[in-house]
């Protein structure tokens, strides 16, 4: 089980129903390295800003989007690698507090 915060060097806007995640480099933006979220993305996405793990993640996609388990965690595992290898993401180490958006 993992839990994850969106890292400081990454902006978002809603746009619909899908996200814009842009990173950050030295207050600029790389507008080479912009990101879009589909609506199942971005589900995920505010899944994690509400500060659920992984399998929590999994578990709400299923019953949002009545998928099976294992289609929903494939998707959710790339998803969340893809976004912490591009600096979106970053995980909570044991004891932290992610930051959570209420």
């Amino acid at each position: 089980m993992r839990k994850f915060t969106k890292s400081d060097s990454v902006v978002e806007r809603k746009v619909r129903n899908s996200r814009i995640l842009v990173p950050l480099n030295n207050s600029n933006a790389r507008i080479d390295s912009i990101y879009t979220l589909n609506p199942t993305g971005a589900f995920v996405w505010d899944m994690v800003l509400l500060g659920l793990s992984d399998d929590e993640i999994v578990a709400r996609l299923t019953d949002e989007y009545n998928v099976g388990e294992d289609s929903a965690r494939q998707d959710t595992e790339r998803l969340l690698n893809e976004l912490m290898a591009a600096g979106a993401l970053k995980t909570v180490e044991a004891g932290d507090q992610p930051h959570v958006r209420g």
